[in-house]
């Protein structure tokens, strides 16, 4: 009987120490991913916001000359 319990500690062990890390290497992963994620995203708003404010002028000058 002490054999059974000694391998399942074992197993149970091993399986702890392997998983932990992955887990916290894989939170790591996906926390750094969705920052890029914002930070792309927030650029592309940024820049179409630009393009927006580029093309107004443009626009009501060209209905003025009309």
């Amino acid at each position: 009987m002490r054999d059974i319990e000694g391998i399942a500690t074992l197993v149970i062990g091993v399986a702890g120490v392997l998983c932990v890390p992955v887990l916290v290497w894989a939170t790591v992963i996906a926390g750094l991913y969705q920052i890029v994620r914002d930070k792309v995203q927030e650029t592309r708003s940024a820049q179409t916001d630009l393009a927006q404010k580029v093309q107004q002028p443009m626009n009501s000058n060209s209905a003025k000359n009309i």
